[in-house]
């Protein structure tokens, strides 16, 4: 009987070690800080891990996640330097730095994230407000790398004890009452061009059209003129060629030849047979007078 009290005690004594090292330890582990409170106080913040000693039922810890976050920030709708609606997303990449100065300042998270919705939406609004659509669309690619916003987001927060690594804008849209009038301007706007380019264009053809009538006009003249001069010159000849045929005796008589030649084979072709009177002209070559 007594073994067995000596046993229970024991017992006893180690689970009330065991109450009494938990309630004076906490642990922090990798991916966490942990801040002392002591009447209301924070009296002391432990960031590197391993097993630290607080006052047990007096001190009270509160934990701290200190990885990094990513909170999506609600669509909003803002208007731009042209008084154009636009639908704007973004998102924070935060941590918290100082853990006392956080548990100070804001009650708990809820707040913190109203907060960061707050800050971030505010700041990338006049960033964005202070542009027109088309600038905005421009300039969409390089707008996360305006380190303005960032730095003035970072500004804001760091007297809650939250660090800002990163505030990205992900998501530009047209508000959907807006979608429509504005698809129609664009079909509007890009008809417009295309009835400018075909207007030019056929302009353009007219040019070219009336180009290449004049040079056709001017090359039919040429060649036309050409022509009457090449005719002139064979009258010419053929005038000069004729005069020297006929200025003996011989050559007339020849001449006469053969002229009768190529009406006697003009004749041959038509008919069959050709019958000659004595008096016919052509007859004097076959009767030799």
């Amino acid at each position: 009987m007594k073994k067995l009290s000596k046993s229970v005690l024991f017992i006893l004594i180690i689970f009330a070690a065991y109450i009494i090292f938990s309630m004076s330890t906490v642990e922090v582990m990798p991916n966490q800080k942990v801040v002392i409170k002591r009447f209301g106080q924070f009296v002391n913040t432990y960031e590197e891990p391993g097993l630290y000693f607080k006052m047990p039922m007096i001190d009270s810890n509160i934990v701290i996640n200190k990885a990094k976050n990513i909170y999506l920030v609600n669509d909003s709708t803002i208007i731009t330097k042209d008084k154009n609606a636009l639908v704007v997303s973004s998102f924070v990449v935060w941590r918290i730095d100082n853990p006392t100065k956080y548990l100070q300042t804001l009650k708990d998270e809820s707040e913190l994230l109203t907060r960061l919705e707050a800050t971030v939406y505010s700041n990338v609004k006049i960033a964005l407000s202070n542009l027109t659509s088309e600038e905005i669309y421009k300039q969409r690619s390089t707008l996360d790398k305006d380190g303005r916003i960032l730095e003035n987001i970072k500004t804001q927060l760091s007297e809650y004890g939250i660090v800002v690594d990163d505030v990205r804008v992900c998501k530009l849209d047209l508000p959907d009452e807006n979608k429509k009038a504005n698809y129609d301007r664009m079909i509007s706007e890009r008809n417009k061009l295309a009835a400018q380019y075909e207007a030019e264009g056929e302009e353009s053809a007219t040019k070219i059209k009336n180009n290449a009538d004049r040079e056709k006009s001017a090359i039919i003249s040429k060649a036309a003129s050409e022509a009457q001069k090449i005719i002139a010159e064979g009258e010419q000849e053929y005038m000069r060629v004729l005069q020297e045929s006929s200025n003996t005796e011989d050559k007339v008589g020849f001449y006469e030849f053969i002229r009768s030649m190529d009406a006697l084979k003009k004749m041959a072709s038509e008919k069959n047979t050709i019958i000659l009177d004595k008096e016919n002209p052509l007859a004097k070559y076959f009767y030799g007078y």
